[in-house]
């Protein structure tokens, strides 16, 4: 489940003009089995690299954010996945994003969920052990 704040957020930071970078955070929420709850989401921060084409988290606010919220939480809420946007209407990953996402699911042991914001749609995909299933389209309304 993604909360629906988080979905506007998100889409809040589509590319939608020809001169818009890329933005990306970090996702947070729960889980309970293979169940993942998203409740919030860190947006791009002062040090994270923007282009075009690319987006770096660089910025350890991320980081920062993350142990706050699972602090603040008692342990409950944790860091559950990625975002970034793609100047595309309905976004694909790149190489170098299947690359990231393989390191990641292989390095830790939980499920994650990655997501890439286009300017008409959310893509996702569920990362656990060496398995990267997309398994969501949601389109802008």
């Amino acid at each position: 489940m993604i909360e629906k704040s988080v979905w506007e957020f998100l889409f809040s930071h589509a590319q939608t003009t020809s001169n818009a970078t890329e933005a990306g955070g970090i996702l947070l929420g729960h889980r309970a089995g293979h169940h993942i709850h998203v409740t919030s989401a860190t947006g791009p921060l002062p040090n994270d690299r923007r282009a075009r084409l690319s987006f770096d988290r660089l910025d350890a606010g991320h980081q920062q954010i993350a142990y706050d919220a699972w602090t603040d939480s008692g342990g409950t809420i944790d860091y559950v996945g990625d975002w970034h946007t793609h100047p595309q209407q309905m976004p694909n990953p790149s190489p170098k994003d299947y690359s990231e996402w393989e390191k990641l699911t292989e390095l830790l042991p939980t499920s994650h969920l990655f997501a890439i914001v286009g300017s008409s749609g959310n893509n996702f995909w569920l990362g656990c052990g060496t398995a990267l299933p997309k398994i969501l389209t949601l389109t802008k309304i």
